[in-house]
């Protein structure tokens, strides 16, 4: 009976191990180098204006890359861009609204990421939804105030107003004028205009309000 060579099964083991570790180190770099590649294009079609071919060549990056938090935004901004044309499928819209939930959860601290979200929940029917997303921008918006007013009007505003429009979402109408009325500096008692809460004239805010509707 012959005797098996424990140094040989050993060293062959070993050299074993090695060829699959040096495989996989050599597959990790194909993947990096294409991944790197894809990216690259993808950002020279969107300064093209080529939407289309940079969502397909994103998709193909965030799914080599998918620890890639800032190439998943603009992910699924681009996403939100093909769900808001005229031609976009439900498809369209469920992954948009997919990825936008990922994203904000990857990215909890991007504001405006936060305020497009609510603005398609409110567009796809999810005002419940929005009203969550708006309540923590209140909350930030109102922590950066100084002397008692936004820092950001601008932005305060816009989401009041998205705010107001998923009231009428869910048909809380008088929560829905209470808001506008607010922003505007209008006094709902009395019938009459006060000062704007964030310094803007009724009609300015009353037109960008009519563009969210």
């Amino acid at each position: 009976m012959k005797r098996i060579n424990f140094k040989l099964l050993l060293i062959l083991m070993v050299g074993a191990g090695v060829a699959v570790g040096g495989l996989y180190a050599l597959r990790r770099l194909q993947i990096s180098r294409n991944a790197g590649g894809k990216l690259e294009l993808a950002k020279a079609r969107i300064a093209e204006g080529k939407a289309a071919e940079a969502l397909v060549l994103l998709g193909q990056y965030v799914s080599l890359r998918p620890d890639d938090d800032d190439a998943f935004v603009e992910y699924a901004k681009l996403l939100l861009g093909r769900a808001t044309s005229p031609d976009a499928s439900r498809n369209d819209v469920g992954r948009a609204f997919d990825a936008l939930e990922t994203a904000v959860r990857r990215s909890p601290e991007d504001d405006a990421l936060r305020l497009q979200l609510a603005e398609f929940d409110v567009r796809v029917g999810r005002a419940p939804d929005a009203l969550e997303h708006l309540k923590v921008l209140e909350e930030r918006l109102a922590a950066k105030t100084a002397d008692g007013k936004p820092s950001d009007p601008e932005t305060a505003g816009r989401v009041q107003l998205m705010k107001a429009s998923a009231y009428l979402g869910i048909s809380e109408y008088q929560a829905a004028a209470g808001t506008v009325a607010t922003v505007i500096g209008y006094d709902l008692a009395k019938r009459q205009f006060t000062e704007a809460a964030d310094g803007t004239t009724a009609p300015s805010v009353l037109a960008r309000w009519a563009q969210l509707k």
